[in-house]
């Protein structure tokens, strides 16, 4: 049986954007209150790539 593991890092990236806390607020309410009838997709960017 494989057990899920949490991703483990050591350090953490900071994002510079000025903007990065409306953004995220942006994302958080479509999950805390979604459009009705939208599709809502999702993209995991690779930084280490």
């Amino acid at each position: 049986m494989r057990r899920i593991q949490l991703h483990r890092l050591e350090y953490y990236k900071l994002n510079r954007d000025k903007l990065f806390e409306e953004k995220l607020w942006d994302v958080v309410g479509l999950y805390l209150n979604p459009p009705e009838h939208a599709p809502v997709l999702s993209v995991d960017e690779k930084t280490q790539i």
